[in-house]
């Protein structure tokens, strides 16, 4: 140890090895003074690439966050760091000491955290955090985090809610590295090496990250107890993913309308919610089954102007009635392998959007509709009509007949092209059908109504 400013020899050799000097940094709270004297020793090592290496410890990196563990816990700044969360009438929560207390958020994960962990805990949220939301990871963004993130657990302290950062892997696109596009919902992002270090391997190192942050409630208590582990109320989980799931269709939406040729699609397959105790207690949770995305499609700088110009029409005008086209456009164009399974999805979208709550002859109202609500003239409309049953009756073959027996890629990609242009229409110009079930037979009989201008 070096006794002039009290780092630990794991700091010091951290330091050497990644080549950086950081500053000393000061604050009031004896909380943050002691976690910012920790993180500037940790910080050097963070900046590593994720491999062990023996020269700093046995084990340089856990494979969640890669922060060095004993540099952390056998800091001398760490007892400081407990006598200061003893002192701190926030942290009563902590309990005595003889069981850690367990935190179930609604986000769905928990962790048990004593007073030796924590401050791995907290450092470890707070270098994830900084690493998804900054624009890139630095001492100060290490810093300004800590202090969010210490602010959240004294906000649980008082049983407030805290927001929390959300990431989930998106496969069937890449975000071309360093860029990142700000959507009113979240950032969605590359899946380059800081994100990666950011979740470990809770994401496959492909795709793309979409990051978003939610309102979360927390349940404190005793894991042990004989009524169970803590578990915050049905209803705050249930606005967890029901605000995580809006948010995750609307960039679906959003990749689907952008004016991109061909058309992109971006299937969601993990989340990992970055709490407080990220550093100790992560947990990824699977969305989308087998078979994965085929393909990943490029997004690169110059696909800015058409995502911002779709997601400022998704945001204005979107409602949960497109949910269920939107996913079956986005499984035709990224998840089914089979052409003919793709073709099946792209119609059951029409059929979502324009089929109404009626029974009766589904491909003249769906044809009907659509040709209504796309074409600008009769004959444009009567061509659609013509070619949107034409497509509905290879549809009705597959699944009667069982094969169509000749390639369908045309056909799919024209059945995918007309459910995203209709989507594009109704949220255009017919704004009070979007959530309207019975559109269809609404549609048609606008169609009808001669023109008043006439």
């Amino acid at each position: 140890m070096c006794a002039e400013d009290g780092e630990h020899s794991v700091g010091n050799a951290l330091r050497r090895q990644a080549g950086h000097e950081v500053p000393e940094i000061v604050d009031a709270d004896p909380l943050l003074s002691t976690i910012f004297a920790i993180a500037r020793d940790v910080y050097p090592a963070l900046l590593l690439p994720p491999l062990r290496d023996p020269f700093a410890s046995a084990a340089l990196v856990t494979p969640a966050h890669r922060i060095v563990m004993s540099a952390v816990m056998e800091h001398p700044a760490a007892s400081r760091f407990a006598e200061a969360v003893r002192d701190d009438p926030l942290f009563e929560m902590l309990g005595d000491g003889t069981a850690p207390p367990f935190f179930m958020f609604a986000a769905g994960t928990g962790a048990a955290v004593d007073l030796d962990a924590l401050p791995a805990a907290v450092i470890g949220a707070a270098a994830a955090r900084s690493r998804l939301l900054d624009a890139q990871f630095s001492l100060g963004g290490l810093v300004a985090q800590l202090r969010a993130v210490l602010a959240d657990l004294r906000a649980i302290g008082r049983g407030e809610r805290i927001r929390v950062p959300v990431a989930t892997s998106v496969q069937g696109i890449e975000v071309q590295p360093a860029v990142k596009f700000d959507l009113p919902w979240g950032v969605l992002r590359s899946m380059d090496q800081s994100t990666l270090n950011a979740i470990g391997d809770a994401f496959p190192a492909q795709g793309a990250a979409f990051v978003t942050t939610i309102e979360c409630d927390v349940a404190v208590g005793d894991a042990s107890a004989p009524e169970g582990p803590p578990t915050p109320r049905q209803s705050a989980m249930r606005a967890f993913n029901t605000t995580l799931d809006e948010r995750v269709e609307k960039l679906a939406l959003t990749l689907l309308l952008a004016n991109h040729n061909p058309r992109v699609a971006g299937v969601v397959t993990r989340v990992v919610a970055i709490t407080p105790l990220f550093g100790v207690g992560w947990g990824a949770v699977g969305r989308a089954t087998e078979p994965g995305p085929a393909q990943q499609r490029a997004l690169t700088t110059q696909s800015a102007a058409a995502l911002t110009e779709a997601a400022a029409l998704v945001d204005l005008r979107y409602a949960p009635t497109l949910a269920i086209p939107t996913r079956r456009l986005t499984s035709a164009l990224s998840v089914r392998h089979d052409l003919e399974d793709s073709l099946v999805d792209a119609v059951v979208a029409w059929e979502s959007l324009f089929a109404g709550t009626d029974a009766g002859e589904l491909t003249f109202r769906i044809a009907a509709a659509m040709a209504w609500l796309l074409g600008a003239t009769v004959e444009d409309r009567l061509r659609l009509h013509r070619e949107i049953s034409s497509l509905y009756g290879v549809r009705s073959q597959i699944l009667h007949r069982g094969r169509a027996g000749r390639d369908l890629t045309a056909e799919r990609d024209r059945a995918v092209e007309l459910g995203v242009q209709a989507i594009t229409a109704l949220l255009r110009d017919h704004p009070d059908l979007v959530a309207d079930e019975n559109r269809g037979k609404k549609l048609i009989m606008r169609g009808e109504m001669p023109d008043a201008s006439n």
